[in-house]
Parts: structure tokens; sequence; C-alpha cells
């Protein structure tokens, strides 16, 4: 009966873990486009503003068009948590009578505090989109560059 629930569990761990494939990478990339692309690609420019604010930058290009630019950064610090284990140690023998007069050293073990700390590290976020915006004020295309853009 114990055997049987093992190999239960052990199956029902197999078929959860192959449940939590993640995205590749180059599938979000594609839906992340295609996201803002259908959202924005041949609207006013008006809803870029709505949804995102008035542009931290624009460039007018020399055929009547315009590039505008929003720009999200984050720095920040993650880490440097501290935290209580306890190793056990080797604390020494002690000589052990059993009831037959025999004598034996029976090993001595302790638990030790230990403090661990992770360590710390800073982080740079970064997401650039680009629009451009034609004569008329629509949308005709998306670009961006960055490491936390999805």
């Amino acid at each position: 009966m114990k055997k049987n629930g093992l190999i239960f569990i052990a199956i029902g761990s197999l078929a959860f873990l192959g449940a939590c494939q993640t995205i590749p990478y180059p599938e979000r990339v594609a839906k992340y486009e295609n996201d803002i692309k259908a959202k924005f690609i041949g609207k006013p420019m008006d809803d870029l503003v709505l949804a995102y604010g008035v542009p931290q930058s624009s460039y007018d290009l020399s055929d009547g068009r315009k590039m505008v630019q929003y720009v999200n950064e984050k720095n920040g610090v993650t880490g440097g948590n501290t935290w209580m284990n306890y190793d056990t140690v080797y604390a020494g023998s002690r000589v052990v009578t059993r009831q037959d007069g025999s004598r034996v050293a029976v090993p001595i073990y302790r638990s030790v505090p230990v403090w661990e700390t992770e360590p710390t590290y800073t982080y740079h976020l970064k997401c650039t989109k680009r629009f451009v915006i034609d004569a008329n004020k629509i949308v005709q295309d998306f670009r961006w560059e960055g490491n936390s853009c999805f």
C-alpha cells in the first residue's frame, strides 16, 4: 500500500512538472510586439498618449513623420537577507558501558547556530518604446529595446 502511494506521488509530480513549461523567449517577444502593434498601429496618436502619457522625447523625421519615445527605468538593490541555520558538529565522544559489560565510544554531536547572509546585488531595468507617427498623427510603426519591456 505504501509503495503504491509513493508511485502515485511520483507520477503526479512528473505530470505537474511537465505542465510547468515556460514560454520560449522568441514567442514572448512576438506576443509582446503583436499586442502593442494591435493596440496602437493604425490608431490616432491620442490613444498612445492616453495609454502612456506625454512622450519623454520626440524627433521630427525629414519626410514629415515623427518618432516619439517612452523610456521606463528602474534601479534597485536586492538580496542582503540574513538568517540563522544550524550546523551539526562533532563535539567529542563518551564511553558507554553496555549491559553485557563491554564498553563502546559513542560520538556526541551538537547543533551550532550559524548566521548566513545572501549577497546583495544591484540591478538596472530599462525599456525603451519608440513609435513612428505619420503626418496625420496616426501610429505607423513600433520598435522596442531593453531588458524589462515584458
